[in-house]
Formats: C-alpha cells, sequence, structure tokens
C-alpha cells in the first residue's frame, strides 16, 4: 500500500488528498444482482473546494498562491575535500513483475467533520459490501534531494604583507656583434649649377676666296678648272637655256583621214626653231603644214605659212625628220601662235605626231 499526500496553502488551510489500496480480500459468493444505480453528481474541484473554504480571486491566482515564499539563503559551507571517484558497480539484475491488481473503483469525496473538518479525504467506495485491508508498510525514503544554488561568494581577505625585493642576478653575457647592414641608397643628384660664363669670342678666320671680281649683265659663274673655287664669269652661248620640243598628234582609232582638225599651240618664249619630227603609227603617206601669227592678228592663212614650199612629208614610210630647214622661217617670237595642218594622209596609219625642236634665245 502507498500513500500520496499533496500540500496546498489555501487560506491558510492544508488539503491533504490520501489515497489508500487495501489488500484484496477474498472473493465472496455471488449475491443477487441489484438493480442498476443512478449516476452521482460529478465531485468539486480542488479549486471550487478552496473558494468553498474561502479562497479570493481566479484559479490563476490559486495556483499561483500553491507556491510558498523561498526562505531565506543559508551560509555557505565549507566546501568539502572531494573525495575519489568510485568505480561504478555492475547494474542490478531487473526484478520479478509483481502480480497485476484488481481494478480500481470510483472515488467518492467525503468531507470530514470535527477535528477533521480542515482535511479532505478521498477513499475508494465498491459498489458492494467491503472490507478495508490494514495500512501497508511506510515506504523508503526518497532519493536526497538536489543541492541547493550556491551561496554568494565571500568578501576578499585581507592582502598578505609585500615579500622582500630579491637579489639582481648576475649579469649577461655580451652579445656577438651583429651583421653590416645593406648599403644605403645613394642620395639624390643635387641641384644642377648656374651656367658658366660664355667664353671670348673666337679670332676672325682668313676671308674664303669667295666670288671673283669683274663680270657683265647677262654672264654667268662657271668653273675654270676642277680645283676648288676656281670659277670666271662667261657669256652664255646661244641656246643655253636648254632645248625645248613643242608639237601636235593627229589621230583616230578607226584610221586617219581627212577630215581633221588643226591644232594650234602658243610659243612660251623666243627661240629658234633646229628640226622637224613627224612620226606616224603604221606604213602611210602624210603632208603637214605649219602656220604662224601674232595673237593680235590670230587666226593665220595659208600666206602665213613658215615652211617656205617645203612642208614635212611621209612618203610611204613611218617617220620623218629635217634638221636643214631649207626655206622655213625659223625665228619665233614669245607670244607667237602656231598652227599644224593636216594637209592629206594615206595607208594604214592611226596617229600621226609632229614635234618642233626650239633652242631659246
Amino acid at each position: 500500500m502507498s500513500t500520496i499526500v499533496l500540500n496546498a496553502k489555501v487560506v491558510r488551510k492544508t488539503i491533504a488528498v490520501q489515497s489508500k489500496i487495501g489488500i484484496p480480500g477474498q472473493t465472496g459468493a455471488a449475491g443477487a444482482t441489484g438493480p442498476a444505480g443512478s449516476d452521482g453528481e460529478d465531485g468539486l474541484s480542488a479549486y471550487q473546494v478552496a473558494l468553498a473554504n474561502g479562497f479570493v480571486g481566479t484559479e490563476a491566482q490559486w495556483l499561483a498562491s500553491l507556491v510558498g515564499q523561498a526562505g531565506p539563503q543559508g551560509q555557505q559551507g565549507i566546501q568539502g575535500v572531494q573525495g575519489p571517484i568510485g568505480i561504478q558497480g555492475p547494474a542490478g539484475a531487473t526484478g520479478a513483475s509483481g502480480a497485476t491488481g484488481p481494478a480500481g473503483h470510483s472515488p467518492v469525496v467525503i468531507f470530514g467533520s470535527g477535528a477533521d473538518a480542515d482535511r479532505l479525504t478521498i477513499d475508494g467506495l465498491a459498489s458492494g459490501p467491503h472490507l478495508t485491508g490494514p495500512q501497508g508498510p511506510t515506504g523508503a525514503a526518497g532519493p536526497a534531494g538536489n543541492d541547493g544554488p550556491a551561496g554568494p561568494q565571500g568578501p576578499a581577505g585581507p592582502q598578505g604583507p609585500k615579500g622582500d625585493t630579491g637579489d639582481a642576478g648576475p649579469q649577461g653575457a655580451t652579445g656577438q656583434t651583429g651583421a653590416t647592414g645593406p648599403a644605403g641608397l645613394d642620395g639624390s643628384t643635387g641641384p644642377q649649377g648656374p651656367a658658366g660664363a660664355a667664353g671670348a669670342t673666337g679670332a676672325t678666320g682668313p676671308a674664303g676666296p669667295g666670288v671673283p671680281s669683274g663680270g657683265t649683265t647677262g654672264q654667268v659663274l662657271a668653273k675654270a678648272s676642277t680645283t676648288d673655287y676656281d670659277t670666271e664669269w662667261v657669256t652664255p652661248s646661244a641656246g643655253a637655256g636648254g632645248t625645248l620640243t613643242l608639237g601636235a598628234t593627229f589621230i583616230n582609232p578607226a584610221g586617219l583621214a581627212l577630215p581633221v582638225n588643226d591644232v594650234a599651240v602658243v610659243i612660251p618664249v623666243a627661240c629658234t626653231i633646229t628640226a622637224v619630227t613627224v612620226l606616224l603609227s603604221g606604213t602611210g603617206s602624210c603632208v603637214i603644214d605649219v602656220w604662224r601669227d601674232s595673237y593680235a592678228n590670230y587666226p593665220p592663212t595659208v600666206a602665213d605659212s613658215i615652211c617656205g614650199g617645203n612642208k614635212p612629208t611621209v612618203t610611204s614610210a613611218t617617220k620623218y625628220r629635217d634638221t636643214a630647214l631649207t626655206g622655213w622661217t625659223t625665228a619665233l617670237s614669245a607670244g607667237d601662235i602656231l598652227i599644224f595642218k593636216l594637209e592629206s594622209v594615206s595607208g594604214s596609219p592611226v596617229s600621226a605626231s609632229i614635234t618642233l625642236t626650239l633652242e631659246p634665245t
């Protein structure tokens, strides 16, 4: 048999709830079945019992009132010497399961009276007559409760007296000289000094050969020998201005034939005709006349021919040249206009060119 006791503070009264389980009695002879009893009314809860006994407040307040005030913290005990850790023993064998007891019955709430007016006893009540068994032996003491929280740390003890200053240790040996460090970087170049004073002007050298004295208008300077600076004034000969060529071309890709347009050219400088050349693109024959006139009298006529009856003529050939220019008027003035006239052509040429060689005067 076991006993469970719950203590609750309810308006300074203690409510004890006890549950007793008796030793099962012997089974009696089956009695006649009586009429079915009606269900009893539900019993009051512990909170309702507390209200009935004078508690004022909600159920939450009642539950909170069950927790008692914490007692004063005890003084911290002296810490004991920690004993050696024992060797854990082998686990005990599991005991045999006890026989299952008879099913319990519905509880009935009974209020005590007299000296037990403040106690609530809950006892089992069978539907038929029964005997209450004797109280079982007192159960073994429960395990020790957990240690309470550690007390506050005591104040620090007074500081001990200052110890004596120890003797100075022996001086260490002198260390070896360290290796020489790397050479320092070169310093930056200093600013440039002021420019030196200009040197004195050198002596004037001897006069060079220069240009020879003398000479007249129209003369030019020419070398007298292969020696350097050996020059002299000379009068240029005729044609010293260089040879010029001037002419015209008649062309027809389908074959050269009359009529063709005349070609006019302007004489750039005063000059003398020294030769005439005619070139054909193929074998054939042709006659070309040359007329001259001034710009003021332009255009010229056949009376202005300068060939003197000796016109440039190609006969069954591809070329013609005349350097004698018999009967020609060879002197020309700057600005004169020449007209080249193709008078006749035969054969297979597709082009005919006439060129005058000129010497400026």
